[in-house]
């Protein structure tokens, strides 16, 4: 018998039956939803935009605090401080927010105008910071894909049903809702 973090195929997925998950349900309803899907940042898109944002201001206030004791320590007129000491951090600060900002962005556009399409768990393992799935499916031009998510949910197994929402102009631009820091606001959850 295998454990829920092992791959590999199940007695369900033997007779070809699909393992019954939590996304089964919202699936029929989110493709039913006319576009713009109303969407709202999820709590742990909050969680983590918290602790990053902190995590860079505190950063921020390491490097300014370094920098006013170093000029002090060195003294007027001995010449600028060494800011080559500090230019990667900054740097480093300065390409991170960007590539989240665009992350979060393309988030938010493929959860409230991306199609939608059925993706199928084939593989689930446990990471440092939590399970990832790989899964796999078919957009109605016939592409197929095989990509690896995490699963924020901690609920699928091998053989569910994850929706995948993707960019049908750059289908290679995909999300699976399970790894998404947003969640779509279906009908009476306002």
């Amino acid at each position: 018998m295998k454990g829920p973090f092992q791959g590999g195929a199940d007695s369900n997925e033997a007779q070809g039956g699909a393992v019954p998950g939590p996304y089964d349900e919202i699936s029929r309803v989110l493709a039913e939803l006319p576009r713009p899907r109303p969407v709202r940042m999820s709590r742990r898109g909050k969680t983590i935009a918290a602790m990053v944002s902190a995590a860079l201001l505190a950063s921020l206030g390491i490097f300014a605090t370094s920098i006013a004791v170093t000029s002090a320590v060195a003294g007027r007129g001995t010449g600028p401080p060494q800011l080559l000491v500090f230019v990667p951090p900054i740097a480093l600060i300065l390409v991170i927010v960007p590539l989240m900002l665009r992350k979060i962005a393309q988030q938010k556009f493929l959860l409230s105008e991306g199609e939608i399409a059925t993706g199928r768990v084939t593989n689930r393992w446990l990471a440092r910071n939590g399970p990832y799935i790989r899964y796999e499916f078919t957009t109605p031009l016939g592409e197929n894909f095989s990509r690896s998510a995490a699963d924020s949910t901690r609920q699928l197994s091998v053989g569910m049903n994850v929706p995948i929402l993707y960019d049908p102009q750059r289908t290679k631009n995909q999300l699976a809702l399970c790894a998404s820091f947003f969640e779509v606001v279906l009908p009476g959850q306002e």
